[in-house]
């Protein structure tokens, strides 16, 4: 059981691929538009790939609260949502919620990486510890009751 405070981007970028290799069943995420979590990373975006891929009981759940810029600068990420849209889930957040400024990214119910603001790259990186990141977990399952809007790979038309 760990926990440690980042202040800069480099922190930031570094717990993200640290924490990853960490992911076995459950990935939940709450974020602006995906920048600074670099999925669309060829690495990071390879690593999801693995992961959703690895058997039918893994999931991914986002949370985003501008999906748009994800869908328009994120290809690899809506390529895998293409092929494991039953596993890999991305919602928009609820107009009502987009006040919130904090972003996190939750790893099988164990390990969080916490931003404190959307905007700054303090936040706090939490390994191993399933009490640290319990009200962490609950505020993204009541995010993800409030969200409406779900976002596909492709636009439906007539």
């Amino acid at each position: 059981m760990t926990s440690r405070l980042m202040t800069t981007w480099a922190d930031y970028a570094s717990a993200v691929q640290e924490i990853l290799p960490f992911l076995s069943r459950r990935l939940r995420i709450f974020d602006e538009d995906l920048v600074h979590p670099g999925l669309e990373n060829p690495d990071l975006a390879a690593k999801l790939g693995r992961f959703l891929g690895a058997n039918r009981f893994t999931s991914c759940d986002i949370v985003l609260r501008n999906p748009l810029a994800a869908r328009d600068r994120s290809p690899r990420l809506m390529a895998l949502l293409g092929t494991y849209s039953d596993r890999l889930r991305i919602f928009e957040c609820a107009p009502r919620l987009l006040s919130l400024h904090d972003n996190f990214i939750l790893v099988d119910d164990a390990h969080a990486l916490i931003r404190i603001h959307k905007d700054h790259a303090r936040s706090r990186f939490i390994l191993d510890d399933r009490r640290e990141c319990t009200p962490y977990i609950e505020r993204f399952d009541d995010l993800l009751e409030e969200c409406e809007t779900r976002i596909y790979p492709t636009t439906l038309g007539l």
